[in-house]
């Protein structure tokens, strides 16, 4: 259930209204103090068929600078379908190292 919960955030961060963008900002990096928002992202990247949820969850792991993330981040650089989520997952390997 915690992935169709993450969708709704994802669907926020789109939202016209600056502070329910700001909201699901917010909410989305605090996912990785959650017990199952690191691994949800992770299979959203690996699996979801919606190349906008992929390229957030590639943007939000970046930004969270796990080791753990890394793996799922370069295979989205090189295999995934889409090149806006290949892009991300790229930037956001790119983002870690500097960290």
């Amino acid at each position: 259930f915690s992935r169709k919960a993450i969708g709704f955030l994802f669907l926020f961060m789109d939202h016209e209204n600056a502070g329910f963008r700001r909201i699901a900002r917010e909410t989305g990096l605090e996912l990785k103090n959650t017990r199952n928002g690191f691994h949800e992202l992770v299979g959203i990247l690996k699996q979801h068929n919606y190349p906008d949820f992929r390229l957030k969850a590639a943007q939000l792991l970046g930004k969270f600078n796990l080791e753990d993330a890394r793996p799922a981040l370069e295979e989205a650089a090189v295999a995934d379908r889409d090149s806006n989520v290949k892009q991300a997952a790229t930037d956001a390997l790119a983002a870690m190292k500097k960290q």
